[in-house]
């Protein structure tokens, strides 16, 4: 399992390289939840209250995300590129 995000995580919301592991990690925890071999990113969205997002987000990660102000992109729900093999 993997969890991730971009460091730093927002152009417009300062946040600590320690605050973004934290949020890393809290993606690591999503992955674990939906079972193995799985990986999670956040990404910032439409964030309505930059001076609170941190300690919403560590609190209640599923009501951020549900409000948009995260997004989240995942093994399972994201595109999947497959390789195509040419005929020999």
């Amino acid at each position: 399992s993997l969890g991730g995000c971009s460091y730093p995580f927002s152009r417009e919301l300062t946040l600590s390289w320690e605050q973004t592991l934290t949020l890393a990690d809290r993606a690591l925890y999503l992955a674990k939840a939906g079972g193995r071999n799985r990986w999670v990113a956040l990404f910032e969205g439409a964030i309505s209250e930059p001076e609170r997002f941190y300690a919403q987000a560590t609190d209640d990660l599923a009501a951020v995300l549900e409000s948009g102000q995260l997004m989240q992109f995942d093994s399972v729900t994201a595109p999947v590129l497959r390789q195509t093999r040419s005929a020999s």
